[in-house]
């Protein structure tokens, strides 16, 4: 009986040391989401950036041009959303995301340059932009989101690259294209479905895909 209770004894110690060791390896695990989530904070422009001006992410010329600056990897949701200072955005070659409605209802913007470290323009990131006429799309995006230039009501040219996989419901609805050209196997919502990609009036073209050759050209 005496063996018994001495098992006993040493197996609830052993348990009790591996739940130690347990809550110790979730308390190691969580500091370091929880430093992980800061890290990534420091590199996101918010909303709330822009309200109270940090400076170290951004900058604004009394002229309406807001630069980005180097080092910020994604602009937040409604980040500069309805800014009607803005007139021409410069974003630096850091940022790999534009957030849902970052610059939804700036009406005076007429002039973005988006780098080609972006690889996501999300959801209404452009949208009601009025002021917009011309958009180029760099070469590493892949998704261009829900909405993202809706009620661009002035764009009438946007170049879309090879990498963009997927243009959203009514990316471009209520634009002033005419015609547009996409890649041969990205997915969008076609004229007569629910919710196109593009307007009713827009010419949509598929480009075809390069051909490679292995033949020798002799001189």
């Amino acid at each position: 009986d005496q063996n018994n209770q001495n098992d006993q004894n040493n197996q609830n110690d052993q348990n009790n040391q591996n739940d130690q060791n347990d809550q110790n390896d979730q308390n190691d695990q969580n500091y370091q989401n929880d430093q992980n989530y800061q890290n990534d904070q420091e590199n996101i422009l918010t909303a709330e950036d822009v309200e109270e001006g940090n400076l170290n992410k951004f900058s604004l010329t009394v002229n309406g041009v807001l630069t980005i600056k180097e080092g910020i990897t994604a602009i937040g949701p409604y980040a500069f959303a309805n800014r009607e200072d803005l007139k021409e955005v410069k974003i630096s070659n850091s940022v790999t995301i534009i957030g849902d409605y970052a610059f939804w209802g700036c009406v005076s913007l007429g002039k973005v340059t988006i780098p080609n470290s972006v690889t996501t323009i999300g959801m209404c990131a452009f949208d009601s932009c009025t002021s917009l006429t011309e958009v180029t799309i760099p070469n590493n995006v892949t998704t261009i989101g829900d909405n993202a230039f809706q009620d661009c009501t002035s764009l009438n040219s946007v170049t879309i690259p090879n990498s963009v996989t997927k243009i959203g419901e009514n990316a471009f609805w209520n634009t002033s294209l005419n015609l547009v050209t996409i890649p041969k196997n990205c997915e969008y919502v076609k004229k007569g479905s629910y919710l196109p990609s593009f307007p009713d009036g827009c010419k949509v073209i598929i480009r075809k895909a390069l051909l490679k050759t292995n033949r020798k050209t002799s001189l």
